[in-house]
């Protein structure tokens, strides 16, 4: 994604009970805030929707940038470079910006994934997630059949092919790169997981870091959960801020780039506002003690409607990760 980075992007996962055409009222805030990065997938059924907003816009295709993702029953070769033209056509554009394995685990094929953005998250669910037993896909492609490397071996032919700028992976753990590692040079551009306060993935940062691998946040504020923390309510009323453009600069401030989601189009703007700022160091403190205070069982709730409507937004990243064993 060559250019001057954005600070904060739009994750467009429709929540629990949303379809993808509930979130375009959002993206159209997100767009009229400043936002021009936009996550998305093709089980998500929001490419159409943004598709759609950037022609109203009438926005430069070359000021936007786009992201999209592989899902887990495309990964044989061709399916995944068929997935990807697949991306292209909805979307209505010639490249990606950036093109993520969803997962890396492999689920059986079930043929090509057209989503209606007017299905509902949960009618999404069950038309591309497989059966579950015991926490696994039923007949589940093994690793002979379907192995990683012939996965990536494709992200780097759509590459090649000019066909998407850079490559990446979400929902990896350190393991997994260390297996994508061994197959050649190619290291993925950039890595996606869920990160936040009460999650903050150091180890895998630090790796990340080490090997000049940027790190996208999914679900920043952890589906809500972040939000209600009453040590950072407090700490927000004294640095006179939100509790989400805290937790987006703590984000920021340890090169992470977060892509939180909103529903609601009020939230929108205030994720997307203001968030170039030195966070205070009292703040910082607090953020940084989330994840001990949470595994200690000592930290409370402070619910807020923005939780409750976060919580919402960031719910497809929980159903996918449910059904992984690995995420």
């Amino acid at each position: 994604m060559a250019g001057k980075p954005p600070l904060v992007g739009f994750g467009t996962a429709p929540g629990r009970g949303l379809r993808p055409l509930d979130l375009e009222p959002a993206i159209a805030a997100a767009f009229d805030a400043g936002c021009r990065l936009f996550d998305t997938a093709e089980v998500y059924g929001t490419e159409p929707v943004l598709s759609r907003r950037l022609a109203r816009a009438g926005i430069e295709r070359q000021g936007v940038r786009l992201v999209s993702k592989l899902w887990q029953t495309n990964h044989a070769f061709d399916r995944a470079l068929e997935a990807c033209e697949g991306s292209l056509r909805r979307l209505r554009v010639e490249r990606l910006d950036l093109y993520l394995v969803h997962a890396p685990e492999a689920w059986p094929y079930r043929g090509p994934i057209e989503i209606d953005p007017g299905w509902s998250s949960e009618e999404i669910a069950s038309r591309v997630v497989p059966p579950m037993s015991a926490g696994v896909a039923e007949g589940a492609a093994a690793p002979s059949e379907v192995p990683l490397e012939e996965t990536w071996e494709a992200m780097l032919e759509l590459r090649r092919r000019g066909l998407v700028r850079e490559v990446g992976v979400a929902n990896f753990e350190i393991a997994q790169l260390k297996a994508l590692a061994g197959y050649g040079d190619d290291r993925p551009a950039v890595v996606q997981v869920e990160i936040h306060p009460l999650r903050p993935r150091d180890e895998l940062l630090a790796y990340c870091r080490e090997r000049g691998i940027r790190m996208i946040a999914h679900s920043p504020f952890g589906g809500g959960a972040v939000l209600e923390e009453r040590r950072l309510a407090e700490a927000a009323r004294e640095a006179g801020r939100s509790p989400a453009q805290l937790v987006l600069r703590w984000h920021l401030e340890r090169g992470v780039l977060p892509i939180p989601g909103s529903r609601r189009p009020e939230h929108v703007h205030e994720n997307l506002a203001e968030v170039d700022f030195l966070l205070p160091a009292s703040a910082a403190a607090v953020l940084d003690s989330l994840a001990e205070t949470a595994a200690c069982g000592t930290s409370g709730p402070a619910r807020s409607a923005q939780a409750e409507a976060t919580t919402a937004s960031e719910g497809s990243h929980r159903w996918r990760a449910s059904t992984s064993p690995k995420t």
